[in-house]
């Protein structure tokens, strides 16, 4: 399946009630994120752009007020919890760039591999997370003064990545082998291996709902009907599959409310999977690569595919998942992260 070719949307069936009832318990709780608490910083949202920038929006004044230029193309951002710093993960020859949110100034580059689509940072705001482009590592940086780097090898192409509520956990699908590695923060090792199917193609996009207790695991291509794909559902608990759905369109990054109640799936269209329903139930005309969900707030981002020839960046209500604003960002944008994620 070649990126250019996207399939329709099609729907799904609902859950059966057993399995809503697990679904709820699951993904239930009052959303509350785990760590420091969002200190006053101005709220801002960056995207990362192919011609070596990071664009940034800035909600209160409602345009963008920065192009800030970094040594190679950003692929991947995650912001610190307490709002005031964001990095920034380059492409071949690598590195990750950290800057200052409120400032916006380069903080400093620290030497790395070229990075992957996959970055998040562990609720204490003391551990980085990212994948590897083609080396098969996630790489694991200490944010702490004269902090140390470490890898994990996971092998293959593992893609995005995200970071429990404990801070213990790391989870990210491995493209090439239909899996999705479960990472041990403490011991830097990968502790487990679900496999998630058979596909043409691979996982891509992971979330992880607010309470930890299921992750939604985005699958890009599907071998058996090139019209459909799947959307997979692991139960964090047991690492085991929970439920497969056939959804119209290949997913390519995945994010949730803080309610645990929608998640958001990034492809042709943005695609509304309501966990309660257990079923895709709306969409957002957006050819969609790359979103960010904060927790705060009614509005969610995303930007286009990066080969779309309008770059811009999107926001959508969450509550109707109406399309609000289309703002002009730099060129070929790949990633988008907010500074107001508590």
């Amino acid at each position: 399946m070649t990126r250019s070719s996207w399939p329709t949307l099609a729907s799904i069936s609902n859950l059966t009630v057993p399995l809503l009832i697990a679904l709820l318990a699951a993904c239930g709780g009052d959303g509350d994120a785990t760590g420091p608490e969002l200190e006053a910083a101005p709220q801002r949202v960056f995207v990362a752009c192919g011609d070596s920038t990071v664009s940034v929006f800035d909600v209160a004044q409602g345009r963008v007020i920065a192009s800030i230029a970094v040594p190679a193309r950003p692929v991947s951002l995650a912001a610190s919890p307490d709002g005031r710093r964001v990095y920034a993960g380059l492409s071949s020859p690598g590195g990750i760039v950290e800057l200052d949110a409120v400032s916006l100034d380069v903080v400093r580059t620290v030497p790395a591999p070229a990075m992957g689509l996959g970055m998040d940072i562990t609720p204490d705001g003391r551990t980085l997370v990212a994948t590897t482009d083609s080396a098969g590592l996630v790489m694991i940086l200490s944010l702490e003064a004269g902090g140390s780097m470490d890898s994990v090898r996971t092998g293959g192409l593992p893609q995005y990545i995200r970071v429990d509520p404990t801070g213990r956990t790391a989870y990210t699908p491995i493209f090439d082998s239909d899996e999705l590695a479960v990472i041990n923060l403490s011991s830097r090792s990968v502790e487990a291996r679900t496999v998630l199917g058979d596909f043409n193609g691979g996982p891509s996009g992971v979330a992880v709902a607010p309470n930890g207790g299921m992750l939604y695991v985005g699958i890009f291509g599907n071998g058996r009907d090139p019209m459909m794909t799947d959307f997979v559902l692991v139960d964090a608990g047991s690492r085991a599959v929970f439920r497969k759905y056939r959804v119209g369109s290949w997913q390519v990054d995945v994010d949730v409310t803080a309610d645990g109640r929608e998640v958001f799936l990034a492809a042709q269209t943005i695609q509304v999977f309501d966990v309660v329903a257990g079923a895709i139930t709306d969409s957002v005309p957006i050819r969609a690569f790359g979103l960010a969900v904060p927790r705060v707030g009614d509005v969610f981002y995303a930007v286009p595919w990066w080969s779309t020839a309008t770059a811009t960046l999107e926001t959508i209500r969450i509550s109707d998942h109406v399309p609000v604003s289309s703002i002009p960002v730099g060129v070929r944008p790949m990633a988008v992260e907010t500074n107001f994620l508590p």
